[in-house]
């Protein structure tokens, strides 16, 4: 009975994991997960001591054969439910990161395309790392990847790899790299918040822990030897990395916040046609948002969409568009009539453009998540480590 909450409480737990955001929390649950973790595996070889005589413990060879066979059938299951099928997009369709695309180009695009020029001492790279904050585009440049040398992409968190029964998570690791092995055509593995389980060692540091560290080197060193498997990892904190891993990638590469011109582009595809915006509050709007992430940007515009359908509950006055709906004007607006919303069919109404006075609005609210702070370490990181990908 114990077991088993204590199996659910490291399943919750797990799935907070992969959900979270926060750098500090995903760290604590971690930690959590690795005590209770620890505390179920020396219940459960207490349980094995305790067991019934000797003769009551006739388990057959075939069972345990077949227990075995089962658990290799789960763990395959679980890599196969991480590729990702029907990803669109190329490296065109991802605004910015000039650098970071040049790089990945150079690192694995040419290579394929031209591998008669790298032979000899001029060999392509295959353990790329790319770091910086939250919402810079890390997983859709991988994705991207993924699309431009036509591969099998597995989308793998820290969570996925994760297992409550002993000596599981290092099995998930190499039986990851042995589907990509055994997979036809070229293969790329992109692990996701990659320092929850390479971080720096400690004294206190867990040995379930430090065998996955132990298994993910070896297929680092190993796995990735072939010319057709790529593995890209990411993180935001990449100098909480164990030393030992930060030396196997053969490339780093820093994905920083946007440019003013990258946000104009993000703003733009996240708003689309329906707006009065000049190029002079385009221009506006890209000062206004020095400092914000990609994903800062998707949700300050998501959050300004609202301010038309608020604006669409309280109106008086309407006029009829081009398509035949109703849409809310000011009274003073010419051939408008007055109204309820209430009072009009639901699918013959719609709402006004999206208004620079609606952005400004949401800017009081929709902040930067990136400190000035967080990027002075990225660029005191990068000038050691690394290399710029904007």
């Amino acid at each position: 009975m114990l077991q088993s909450c204590l199996d659910n409480t490291l399943s919750q737990i797990s799935l907070l994991h992969s959900k979270d955001q926060d750098d500090e929390r995903k760290a604590s649950l971690l930690e959590v997960f690795q005590l209770i973790n620890n505390l179920n595996k020396k219940i459960n070889n207490r349980n094995k001591a305790t067991e019934a005589p000797i003769e009551n413990r006739d388990c057959s060879t075939s069972s345990f054969s077949q227990s075995r066979s089962t658990r290799n059938e789960s763990r395959k299951s679980a890599i196969e439910q991480t590729i990702v099928v029907g990803h669109s997009g190329k490296f065109d369709d991802v605004v910015g990161l000039n650098e970071a695309k040049i790089s990945l180009n150079e690192a694995i695009v040419m290579p394929l395309l031209y591998p008669h020029l790298f032979t000899g001492n001029r060999r392509p790279w295959n353990r790329i790392l790319m770091y910086g904050p939250p919402g810079t585009g890390k997983s859709r440049l991988a994705h991207a990847l993924a699309n431009e040398i036509q591969s099998t992409f597995y989308s793998v968190s820290s969570a996925d790899l994760m297992s409550s029964l002993f000596g599981e998570s290092e099995k998930m690791v190499r039986e990851l790299f042995h589907h990509a092995r055994s997979s036809s055509g070229r293969c790329v593995i992109f692990i996701d918040e990659i320092d929850s389980l390479c971080r720096r060692r400690s004294e206190t540091e867990d040995e379930s822990v430090r065998r996955i560290k132990t298994e993910l080197l070896h297929q680092m060193d190993g796995g990735v030897s072939e010319d057709e498997i790529f593995l890209l990892c990411a993180t935001n904190c990449p100098w909480e990395l164990d030393p030992a891993f930060l030396r196997r990638f053969q490339k780093r590469v820093h994905i920083s916040l946007p440019d003013a011109d990258s946000r104009i582009k993000i703003l733009k595809l996240h708003v689309g046609d329906d707006t009065t915006f000049s190029d002079e509050d385009w221009n506006e709007l890209g000062d206004l948002t020095d400092g914000y992430s990609g994903s800062d940007l998707a949700n300050l515009v998501n959050s300004a969409l609202f301010e038309p359908v608020r604006f669409l509950q309280k109106a008086q006055h309407w006029v009829r568009c081009g398509d035949g709906k109703f849409r809310p004007c000011l009274p003073d607006h010419p051939g408008n009539f007055k109204s309820e919303l209430g009072s009009l069919l639901p699918s013959s109404v719609t709402t006004r453009p999206l208004s620079m006075r609606d952005m400004r609005k949401c800017l009081l609210t929709s902040k930067a998540t990136v400190g000035r702070n967080d990027l002075r370490l990225f660029d005191k990181f990068t000038a050691k480590f690394g290399q710029e990908g904007n």
